[in-house]
Parts: structure tokens; C-alpha cells; sequence
């Protein structure tokens, strides 16, 4: 078994059995007719990405009892849905819900949940052959359309992050498109041509122009992933090749641009810790948040799909990033004790436990089943040594008043990171040839040991077990050098 389906066995066991056991539970028990809030938060995503985390891993392994809950929360959930087919957690009074015209001034996340019950119900329908469910899946979608072509809602001015985040709503309408509606691929190009239209945006040209992948928008890294993946997915049903050629060079920057070496879309220094930093920053200790690192994943498998998935006789470069992705970042974020997720990881830093309502929980069990459905990397640690290579500088007036180099080290999907020897931050420069640093690299099972000139021997460990996944533990991945 490898490391991926035992760490999802570990979520089904865990996570997927504790945090919802049934309609009873709260973050189910958030969409109760009666319960309803008036405040526009985002708790409602989710009852959404457990049904398709729970869904998926039901059906992966066979498992009857989780299957049974799947059942019982998605037609619980069927039936709150309102006459006019609402189906979310703010109240009839709420003026943040988006079928209520003041929505644009207020705070709201009504789409984006909606966006995560929609899709979480036609998975599930998908994976149980439930007719009902999806059912109440087309019947948002159905009030999203009347919204937009009857009443005039504009989804652009429903959400933060300059629309963003309220047009996830993309993916799961291209999703039912996929599977023969209509109604849900006029609603899905309407959005589309939208955010288009906006000027900050430019869903297609930008990336077809090369605007770099931090200025679409806000640069917000979670929310831009997932309306590309629904971009791609959208072309499909409609034909438009220019759709799928713009998500791939978004995927194409963000892939020689804006990745850690763990696979990890990251951010940091800009006007949010969670949006893009600008093109060419670099900073070892970069965040990365695993609700991006799965929606990162998710975009690469999708364009793996879409584009044939092979380059010659070997995996594509999008399947082969999302390998990475999963097996450095998304393991990386993940506790063993199936439960608990860091919200962001760096290559350079400490673990840190998320709080028990957090995104990342239930964005990073569902990574999980993605990659453990989709992925075999068997040989993660198999090849050949790579030694990567990065700077970190500061400049002035065309001069550099700062400049330190670092060093990593990948071996197949796997990247590895050294451990302090107290836990803490440690960062030791190390003298390697410029030449030929990797003949001071050696294999010692799963580990690796650098022989550097002056030092001791170096261990490092795989990324995704360094720190003997513990909080507060300090990984270091990029280790400064002075090359000779």
C-alpha cells in the first residue's frame, strides 16, 4: 500500500467518521431550514466537500457504513431545499443570500457554498446512481440561471477576491453540462464571458496574452485554480478550444513561476498571505495553503484528462506535477493521527496544527481521495538524485544588496527536507561543486546523505515524514550553499 492510500485510509477512518457522522452533525445541521443564519460566511462548503470526500472514499474502499451516511446527509439535504430550489445556510431575511437583489453590498459566500453543495451532490449522485440528489444539484443551478438571465444577478459582484471567489460556481455548473444540461452550459458560458468582460480579470485573454498568473484578478491562488479547472472542464461541453488553451498556460505560468518545489502553489508577501507573490520573488520559507494545493491538484489532473494524459510513452507533465503535488505538499500537510491538517506548509518551517473548523481539513481529505483514486506513483522514490537550485535576493537601483543560493534535493515525486537537530530553525550553509553537486548525494534507503566538505553527514528524510509529523517541528527544505 503506498503512502497515499494509507493516508487516506487514515482520513476515511478519521476524519470522515468524526467531523460528520450524519444529518445531525453541524456542519450539516447548518442548512436546517430552521437554523439558518443571517451573517454571509463560508461554513457552509463543508457538508459539500464531505459528500464528495466521503463519496469517493466509500466507493474506494468499499465501505458500507460511511456509504449508509453519504445517504443519509444527502437526502437530508434534499429535502431543506427550498420550492425555488435554494439550497444553502443563510435565512429567507438574509440580505447576503444571492437570490436577494442587496446581495452585492453585503458580505457573502452564498455562491462559493453553493458552488461546494452542488458539486458534493452530484458526486455523490455519481458514485450511488441517486437521481435525487442530482436532481437537487440542477435545481441550484436552475435558480442561478434565473437569477442571472430573469432578475439581473451579476455572480462577479457576489464575492470577494474580485468575483473569484463567488464564479466557483463554474466548475460544478460545467460539471452538469458534462452530463447533458443545457441550461447549466449557457449559465456556465454566461460566467465565463463575464469574467471576461472584466477588466481585472480577462478569464481568457490574460493567460493567452501571458499576464502573469498574480495579476488576474487579485492573484488569490485557491479560488483562481478552481475557476480555471471549471474553464477547462466547460470547453469540453462546449466545444471552445480557446477555453481549454487558456487554463493550460494559467497552468503552464503557475507551473515555472509560482510553485515550491513540493508541489505547492504559494504565496506570502502580497496583499493576502493566500493570493500569488509577484513573478520571480522567492523566499524559502514561501506559504502555501493545502486549500490551493488541492485545487492545484485537481486543475492538473483535469488537464492530464482533457489533453490524453501521456507525452510520448510517459505520464504527462500534468499528471506528473500533480504526482509531486500529492505526494510532498498535500502528505506534507496531513497528521497521522487522520484528523488534523496544517493550513499552510513551507518548505522551510514549522508544522502547525489548523483549527477543527478550518477549509484545509476538508480541502485536504478530499486531495486525499483525488489522488489516492487517480495516482499510482509506486516508484515515488525511484531515478535518479536531482539537485534543484534557487536564490534569494534583494536589489536596488539594478544591484543586488542582498543574495543568499539554496539547494534542494528531489528523487522521483519525492522531495526531501533536512531535520534541526532541536526541532527548531537551523539553517547551516553548506559548500558544494558547482559542477557536479549531486556526486556528494547518497541513497540510504528512503533517506538521503550529503557528504559535504567541512561537515558532518547530512541527513534528509522525505518531506512529507520530516519533523516526525509533529507540531512546531521545523522542516528544511532549501539549504543555503556556497557553490565552488
Amino acid at each position: 500500500m503506498n503512502a497515499l492510500i494509507e493516508a487516506a485510509e487514515r482520513s476515511r477512518r478519521g476524519r470522515l467518521r468524526t467531523f460528520v457522522s450524519g444529518p445531525e452533525s453541524e456542519p450539516v445541521r447548518l442548512f436546517d431550514r430552521s437554523r439558518r443564519c443571517s451573517p454571509g460566511d463560508w461554513f457552509g462548503e463543508h457538508a459539500g466537500k464531505w459528500l464528495i470526500t466521503a463519496s469517493l472514499a466509500a466507493t474506494r474502499a468499499q465501505d458500507d457504513e460511511l456509504a449508509a451516511r453519504v445517504a443519509s446527509v444527502a437526502d437530508w439535504l434534499c429535502d431543506q431545499q427550498d420550492s425555488n430550489g435554494y439550497l444553502g445556510t443563510y435565512d429567507p431575511g438574509s440580505p447576503a443570500r444571492f437570490d436577494r437583489m442587496r446581495a452585492q453590498d453585503e458580505r457573502t459566500w452564498d455562491l462559493w457554498n453553493a458552488a461546494c453543495t452542488m458539486l458534493g451532490l452530484t458526486v455523490a449522485s455519481q458514485q450511488f446512481e441517486q437521481s435525487r440528489w442530482m436532481d437537487a444539484a440542477n435545481g441550484i443551478a436552475s435558480l442561478i440561471h434565473v437569477e442571472i438571465f430573469d432578475r439581473g444577478m451579476d455572480p462577479v459582484l457576489l464575492g470577494n477576491h474580485a468575483g473569484l471567489s463567488s464564479c466557483a460556481i463554474l466548475e460544478p455548473l460545467a460539471r452538469l453540462a458534462s452530463l447533458g444540461s443545457t441550461q447549466a452550459a449557457q449559465t456556465a458560458t454566461w460566467i465565463v464571458d463575464r469574467l471576461e468582460s472584466a477588466e481585472a480579470i480577462r478569464l481568457v485573454s490574460a493567460p493567452l496574452e501571458g499576464v502573469d498568473a498574480a495579476r488576474i484578478g487579485t492573484g488569490k491562488i485557491y479560488q483562481l485554480c478552481w475557476v480555471y479547472h471549471g474553464l477547462a472542464l466547460l470547453s469540453e461541453s462546449v466545444g471552445d478550444t480557446r477555453m481549454l488553451r487558456a487554463a493550460e498556460r494559467f497552468w503552464a505560468n503557475v507551473a515555472e513561476h509560482h510553485l515550491t518545489p513540493l508541489g505547492g502553489p504559494w504565496g506570502g508577501i502580497a496583499t493576502h498571505k493566500e493570493v500569488f507573490n509577484p513573478q520571480g520573488y522567492f523566499n524559502p520559507s514561501g506559504l502555501v495553503e493545502t486549500c490551493s494545493s488541492l485545487a492545484w491538484l485537481r486543475l492538473s489532473l483535469e488537464l492530464d484528462r482533457l489533453t490524453g494524459g501521456q507525452d510520448g510513452a510517459c505520464p504527462s507533465k500534468y499528471r506528473q506535477a500533480a504526482e509531486v503535488t500529492a505526494m510532498n505538499q498535500l502528505l506534507g500537510a496531513a497528521f497521522p493521527n487522520g484528523l488534523d491538517w496544517s493550513y499552510f506548509s513551507m518548505p522551510n518551517g514549522p508544522r502547525s496544527v489548523a483549527y477543527d473548523w478550518a477549509c484545509c481539513k476538508s480541502s485536504g481529505a478530499w486531495g486525499l481521495e483525488e489522488a489516492a483514486r487517480l495516482l499510482t506513483p509506486d516508484t515515488d522514490i525511484a531515478g535518479d538524485v536531482q539537485v534543484l537550485r534557487a536564490a534569494e535576493h534583494l536589489a536596488h537601483h539594478e544591484h543586488d544588496v542582498f543574495h543568499r543560493e539554496f539547494f534542494a534535493l528531489q528523487r522521483g515525486a519525492t522531495v526531501y527536507a533536512m531535520e534541526p537537530l532541536d526541532g527548531f530553525q537551523f539553517e547551516a550553509t553548506i559548500r558544494l561543486p558547482v559542477l557536479f553537486p549531486g556526486s556528494y548525494v547518497h541513497s540510504d534507503g528512503d533517506r538521503l546523505v550529503v557528504t559535504a566538505p567541512g561537515h558532518e553527514p547530512i541527513w534528509f528524510t522525505p518531506y512529507r515524514d520530516a519533523g516526525l509529523q509533529r507540531p512546531d517541528r521545523w522542516r528544511i527544505t532549501w539549504v543555503p550553499v556556497v557553490w565552488q
